[in-house]
């Protein structure tokens, strides 16, 4: 799920760079975007909890219902919510792809597997071809 948002504001405002362009923009503000963000405000537990979901969001490049899903099996599963959670988050071929070092950026994985480059055992793959091959 692309979001047409800037990245370097969206970057700035969850506390993360989300690209490698954004490293520069955080090197160069610190502090989240807008008219206020350089003031330091108390921060609230539940604001605490959204942001990290929200970084978790953009860092996966997943929407909300998929991110809820995935909640709900990690939650199923045995051992810890959260450790079940960016398992199953890892194990996304959008990750499994970034990581690899087949694709520059989040954005970009799309784009490569629309292209057809994804391979598991000589042929191209989906996101189920990933699940079955591990």
């Amino acid at each position: 799920m692309n979001h047409p948002r800037p990245k370097a504001r969206l970057s700035r405002a969850l506390g993360i760079p989300l690209t490698r362009k954004c490293v520069r923009y955080f090197e160069r503000r610190p502090y989240p975007p807008g008219v206020h963000g350089r003031s330091r405000r108390t921060t609230s537990d539940y604001q605490v909890r959204l942001l990290e979901k929200q970084r978790l969001r953009h860092q996966y490049n997943v929407s909300e219902a998929q991110l809820r899903r995935l909640f709900d099996e990690a939650a199923r599963a045995a051992g810890k919510t959260g450790d079940t959670l960016v398992a199953l988050l890892e194990r996304r071929l959008d990750a499994v792809v970034l990581r690899a070092g087949l694709a520059r950026s989040a954005a970009a994985v799309p784009a490569r597997r629309r292209r057809r480059v994804p391979l598991i055992r000589q042929r191209v793959c989906s996101s189920q071809d990933a699940y079955s091959s591990a």
